[in-house]
């Protein structure tokens, strides 16, 4: 048995994460890393059924080798190799950051998948976009803020810095909205969304306006802030007219 080996690293199904290929098709996992050595573990110490359980272990001794090498520990493994696929991984991390990347994350996934199997055209034989599709949106709803219970909560939710991407518009360049609550009698009753961007581009002919009107649509009422529960989800268009 071959102790000394060479490794080639690809990625793990986890974003952050990594899998270890030595030159003999083995596959390991970082346990730890202490200053520039880092142990490995098999693959299958994560595996939960007893008799698929391998002992083995390997350690890098300098992370910054150049030449990538690894040395199994004595005992190695108690099961075959298989061979697997080195290119999917980078297909799959690649498609993973660009759907949940903070104002891409409303793109359809079909457009990014298409776009990247172009840029890993052998990682496609091994990864269709319906396994694509059902990650995706695994990982959008981990990235997502906390669905806010009550209206002000929503308001400073939108108002935070790190959640800016979610009061922009999908076009390019994007064009925020402007969100403030909607108080009546002291009370906050909703939220008002207006476009800046559009605003500022005619705001010269705006100032001209003698008279306005709305064409309103009522749409479905989200389950949560619950006070929306009472009452309507509206969007409306205002017209001005010049007389």
């Amino acid at each position: 048995m071959q102790l000394n080996r060479t490794y080639t690293c690809i990625p793990g199904v986890h974003d952050k994460s990594n899998i270890y290929i030595d030159n003999f098709q083995y596959k390991y996992y970082k346990k730890s890393v202490l200053r520039n050595k880092m142990y490995l573990i098999c693959e299958k110490q994560r595996n939960k059924k007893v008799n698929e359980y391998c002992p083995a272990t390997a350690i890098i001794e300098n992370i910054h080798d150049p030449e990538y090498r690894m040395r199994l520990q004595p005992g190695g493994h108690n099961h075959g190799a298989v061979e697997g696929d080195l290119d999917m991984p980078y297909l799959r991390r690649a498609i993973g950051r660009r759907a949940t990347t903070l104002g891409a994350m409303s793109m359809p996934i079909r457009h990014i998948y298409n776009e990247e199997i172009v840029s890993h055209p052998a990682g496609s034989l091994g990864y269709t976009f319906q396994q694509a599709q059902h990650r995706c949106k695994r990982m959008k709803s981990c990235r997502r803020p906390k669905i806010p219970e009550t209206i002000p909560a929503l308001i400073h939710l939108l108002n935070m810095p790190e959640h800016i991407t979610y009061r922009t518009t999908l076009r390019e360049p994007p064009s925020e909205f402007f969100q403030q609550a909607l108080t009546v009698d002291g009370i906050t009753i909703g939220v008002i969304f207006a476009n800046l961007d559009m605003i500022a581009m005619f705001r010269e002919e705006l100032r001209a306006v003698t008279y306005a009107g709305c064409d309103g649509t009522f749409k479905t009422t989200p389950s949560s802030p619950k006070q929306f529960r009472r009452g309507s989800l509206m969007t409306f268009q205002i017209v001005y007219k010049n007389v």
